[in-house]
């Protein structure tokens, strides 16, 4: 190769070639995938006229060709120390689902390249439409750059031992498993998994070891490696009881910022320990009624728990939601879009239930917002450069 593309390779640059694709590039045996990245590290530096491969670009190559990152670059820094602000842009009103699930990543993502675990691994609890799967989406695209690396699997199709072969491939059909192919295909990005609490209990097992070995066997065998993933688990259980413990929350009074002291002489708790004591006692509740075991609830790097959502809350996501329309609509049709804040208010009263979260919001926007707009351009009762006003 040195004298193929004219370089210098040191011993450095072969050592770290080594380990890097032992460890990131999992479904190419040796020495293939170690030749086929020096052959793609070696092609860039003739492009770049490099005199030498520096163990640097062999960060740098794998990066661009995984997506995944390989080492703690100045980039990725940036992102792990700015990760509330980043996740906060696009997930209402979790400020302490976000503050506890960003230590776990910044924790999690020291170890790159050493941990033989899966890159991160959560189970986000909480009421429907609050931002979980959001939150997953958010990840694929800050940490692997697009939302594409984002494998999606809804569990309550998975209930019975027999559903688990369409998962993992079965020597009696011959039929790879869904998820084996899918992490094959994609072994770089994040693994949601909706409804965990859903799944057959032996599926449940075969998680289990991917979260703590970073692998498991599937159908026929054969090791599926997923220390390269992010693992997202999330649930629905104890929705109900959060939403009251979180009615509690919002109804309790502090008299200051530090709690204060009741007319009593009892201190008053911070809405924020409310909030911590509701998640306490939602993981003692899943553990007693079963839904959980603490081994389960131990193997994740973090449980994240997503409260109900405010009717401003609602508001801020409807702004959202509408502001997509809008750059959509003029992308298409060059049409201006306005909507008042008056409709948007009543849109947010009218399906408000904080059991729902975002759900009802976003069904009643297309069935009213996005209707109205195609009857209006589809009869072609506007023209371009002109304003529907709603």
């Amino acid at each position: 190769y040195e004298r193929r593309y004219q370089v210098t390779i040191p011993y450095e640059t072969v050592k770290n070639l080594i380990d890097k694709s032992d460890f990131f590039i999992t479904y190419i045996p040796f020495p293939e995938k170690a030749i086929v990245l020096l052959d793609s590290i070696c092609v860039y530096c003739k492009e770049k006229k490099l005199p030498q491969v520096n163990p640097e670009l062999v960060d740098k190559i794998l990066t661009e060709k995984t997506h995944i990152p390989t080492r703690l670059t100045d980039q990725l820094k940036e992102k792990l120390v700015n990760l509330e602000s980043l996740l906060s842009s696009r997930i209402v009103q979790q400020k302490e689902a976000i503050d506890q699930l960003s230590s776990a990543i910044r924790r999690s993502f020291l170890l790159i390249g050493k941990r033989k675990k899966p890159l991160a691994s959560f189970l986000f609890l909480g009421p429907t439409g609050v931002g979980k799967t959001e939150t997953a989406k958010t990840i694929a695209q800050l940490f692997f750059g697009s939302q594409e690396y984002l494998i999606r699997f809804d569990m309550s199709l998975y209930q019975t031992k027999e559903d688990i072969h369409n998962l993992i491939g079965s020597l009696d059909s011959g039929k790879p498993g869904l998820l084996t192919s899918a992490i094959r295909e994609k072994p770089y990005g994040v693994l949601l998994l909706d409804e965990i609490e859903k799944a057959d209990r032996n599926l449940i097992n075969i998680f289990l070891t991917l979260t703590d070995e970073g692998y498991f066997v599937d159908g026929f065998g054969k090791r599926v490696d997923a220390k390269n993933l992010v693992v997202i688990a999330t649930s629905n259980a104890g929705g109900q009881m959060l939403y009251s413990l979180n009615t509690q929350a919002v109804k309790m009074p502090v008299l200051n910022d530090l709690g204060g002291a009741q007319p009593d002489g009892r201190r008053r708790n911070t809405p924020s320990e409310v909030e911590n004591t509701a998640s306490s006692n939602l993981i003692d509740y899943l553990i007693n009624k079963r839904i959980f075991t603490p081994e389960f609830l131990n193997r994740f790097d973090g449980v994240i728990v997503y409260k109900p959502l405010s009717q401003q809350a609602l508001v801020t996501i409807a702004k959202t939601m509408l502001d997509k329309i809008k750059k959509d609509i003029f992308s298409l049709y060059k049409v201006n879009l306005e909507v008042s804040d008056q409709l948007i208010n009543q849109l947010v009263v009218k399906t408000y239930d904080p059991r729902f979260g975002a759900r009802n919001l976003e069904r009643t926007i297309r069935t009213q917002i996005e209707d109205t707009l195609a009857k209006i351009i589809l009869q072609k009762q506007i023209k371009e450069g002109e304003t529907i006003s709603l």
